[in-house]
Parts: C-alpha cells; structure tokens; sequence
C-alpha cells in the first residue's frame, strides 16, 4: 500500500492507473 502511494505521488504510475486504484479503495 505505502510503495502505490508513493508511486502515486511521485508521478511514476499513468492516470489509469491512478483511476484503477482509486476505484479499488472505494
């Protein structure tokens, strides 16, 4: 969970992706 976040906000993930996993914490 920490390294997706971090990757996240590092910009190191693509808005799909971004997207997708917002739409699984939900």
């Amino acid at each position: 969970m920490q390294s997706a976040v971090e990757s996240i906000m590092t910009g190191e993930v693509d808005d799909d992706a971004i997207e997708a996993f917002l739409l699984a914490l939900n």
